[in-house]
């Protein structure tokens, strides 16, 4: 009789930690993902006076709060919309750079046309990534 118990018991264990080799590696909460400063006018190089200010140094966003998930994370971009069209998105992506924590680089000398650019992430980790809808918004003047 307690052998039988001791041999159940030793089924279910080892269908117990068989189940356990689904779960997935970490995780990524993204509902409440923003940064505390959602839009950055940028004034181009081209409206700039070269004597009044340096123009190699990038205009630079903040990271992406509110977003929780397993280290490491990495971002990348998935998408520009513009209010000028696909072409002008297009452009405006060689000028752009997304690196840790979300933070965008936009090139000092970036020559798009003028208007509004919305930014779409990709953030992902081991096992879990998502979209980061129209988090972001350029204008260009």
């Amino acid at each position: 009789m307690i052998r039988g118990l001791l041999y159940f018991v030793m089924l279910f264990m080892a269908l117990a930690f068989m189940r356990c080799s689904d779960v997935a590696v970490g995780f990524l909460f993204t509902d409440d993902a923003s940064y505390t400063q959602d839009t950055l006018r940028i004034t181009r190089f081209s409206n700039l006076d070269e004597e009044d200010i340096d123009v190699t140094i990038p205009w630079v966003t903040s990271q992406v709060e509110q977003l929780l998930g397993t280290e490491p994370l990495t971002y990348s971009l998935a998408g520009v919309k513009s209010s000028n069209g696909q072409e002008a998105a297009e452009d405006f992506t060689k000028y752009l750079t997304v690196i840790g924590g979300g933070r965008m680089y936009v090139d000092a000398k970036v020559d798009s046309p003028e208007g509004c650019y919305t930014v779409s992430l990709k953030v992902e980790n081991e096992g879990h990534s998502a979209i980061l809808t129209d988090i972001f918004t350029f204008v260009l003047e």
